[in-house]
């Protein structure tokens, strides 16, 4: 799937600095709490939650926020987050079924069918989630070894001045 591949590029693993897959220190998060988002709408950091409680025992988690050119000065907060899930061995179905069940117990909506090779979407207020499977390309296979797929993240929400 030529989108993980993007994400890992793009995405997860050049961050907003462009240097590259970061270290497992560098992604690590406070622990996923079982509590879902508040209702209504979130914010980048409770949609980055969401998705770090559904990967909890699936794989390892590089969805970072991003923020386009202007975004910080006009004050208005990342919408949109990228990056994939690392898996050591690429993710089945039953782990896509658990990772999205658990975004659904944060307060997400599945909008169709859960299929492995098919594009996965999500929405909750005015966020929405795409998820995709797929093996790591060969030429990143050294740089994320021993992962050898993942679950490719996009999420998108609606800019808002503060």
């Amino acid at each position: 799937m030529a989108a993980l591949a993007a994400m890992l590029l793009l995405g997860g693993c050049a961050g907003a600095g462009g240097k590259g897959i970061p270290e497992a220190s560098a992604t690590a998060s406070p622990a996923p709490t079982t509590k879902a988002s508040p209702a209504g709408e979130k914010t980048v950091e409770q949609v980055l939650g969401d998705v770090r409680y559904a990967a909890e025992d699936i794989g390892d988690d590089s969805v970072s926020p991003v923020s386009l050119p202007g975004q910080e000065a006009a004050k208005v907060p990342p919408c949109q987050a990228h990056g994939v899930i690392l898996t050591h061995e690429v993710p089945s179905h039953d782990e896509l079924v658990l990772f999205t069940d658990r975004l659904q117990k944060r307060g997400w909506r599945l909008d169709g069918a859960i299929k492995v090779n098919d594009v996965i979407m999500l929405s909750s207020g005015k966020w929405g989630i795409t998820l995709g499977v797929a093996p790591i390309p060969q030429e990143l296979g050294t740089r994320v070894s021993p992962n050898k797929g993942g679950i490719s993240v996009s999420a998108m929400g609606a800019c808002k001045k503060l």
